[in-house]
């Protein structure tokens, strides 16, 4: 079972419970641990690196070099050290990259029953991965709401409230009584319901140094009516987000991993923002 030593009670000691899953999958086929890791890990962080550039190209149109600056900027963060330490951050953040490429085509196209299914669905996965997944997937529900309007947001919300008060329910009762703890043991070790100063300004600082360059995009993006919109719709899971770690204390925050969600949404995000500035300011590039 789930235990810190053979022979012991159960213990949410892993917090990345699917990440676990597919952890002791690959060890039963015969990996190491170590080596299955760094598997995962690599795996999926070209595998986010990927999906970037080609959903910036499909949903955006947007040429090449302009969807391969944010994808090779994520190429060469943190996401290999985090592999490297052990941690499944990259993991993670493929699933918020998934999840909220989704949450666009939602935004961008004609809701349909089964991307609005898919949302859902991985949505769940992301609060799977990490329990704080749940309120980055309700915080980018927020933001196709707020794009489309509740009317023509029935789909998306009618199939994410169903799947997580069916399938998110199964599982919370069964981990609530399989570790007799309703909630994840940061919230108890490291959280506790309390409001954590040093964990907002850690989150802001954090933030902004992994956006770099980018966090221009989301200032830019002010300046017209139609692209404070579209800024709006990348802010609310980027801020709300970004406040959700007040709650939490900033132990074990290794290469700012808490916050590396908010840089995977906000690369996929900035190009509308920023695409049609040459054309608006009138500048002509030879």
């Amino acid at each position: 079972g789930i235990v810190w030593n053979i022979g012991e009670k159960p213990v949410d000691g892993a917090t990345d419970f699917l990440f676990m899953l597919v952890l002791a999958a690959l060890g039963k086929a015969g990996m190491t641990l170590e080596f299955a890791v760094r598997f995962i890990g690599i795996i999926s962080h070209f595998a986010t690196v990927l999906i970037i550039y080609i959903a910036i190209r499909k949903y955006y149109h947007a040429n090449r070099w302009l969807a391969f600056v944010p994808a090779f900027y994520l190429a060469i963060g943190p996401g290999l050290g985090y592999t490297e330490a052990g941690f499944g951050t990259s993991f993670f953040a493929l699933a918020v990259c998934f999840t909220w490429c989704l949450a666009i085509k939602l935004s961008e196209e004609k809701i349909s029953h089964s991307t609005a299914f898919a949302f859902a669905l991985l949505s769940l996965v992301t609060g799977l991965i990490r329990p704080e997944g749940v309120f980055l997937s309700v915080f980018m529900l927020i933001s196709i709401i707020y794009i489309n309007g509740f009317k023509k947001s029935f789909k998306p919300i009618l199939y994410f409230i169903s799947v997580y008060l069916t399938l998110g329910a199964i599982y919370f009762f069964w981990r609530w009584n399989y570790f007799s703890d309703p909630l994840p043991n940061p919230y108890y070790i490291k959280g506790g319901g309390h409001f954590y100063w040093i964990g907002f300004v850690s989150s802001v600082i954090h933030s902004l140094v992994l956006l770099g360059p980018f966090t221009i995009a989301l200032v830019l993006g002010f300046r017209s009516r139609e692209t404070t919109r579209k800024t709006i719709f990348a802010l609310i899971p980027i801020a709300g987000f970004i406040l959700l770690w007040t709650l939490m204390n900033n132990e074990m925050n290794y290469l700012m991993r808490y916050q590396y969600p908010v840089l995977v949404i906000a690369l996929i995000s900035f190009v509308p923002l920023v695409q049609n500035i040459p054309e608006e300011w009138g500048l002509k590039f030879s």
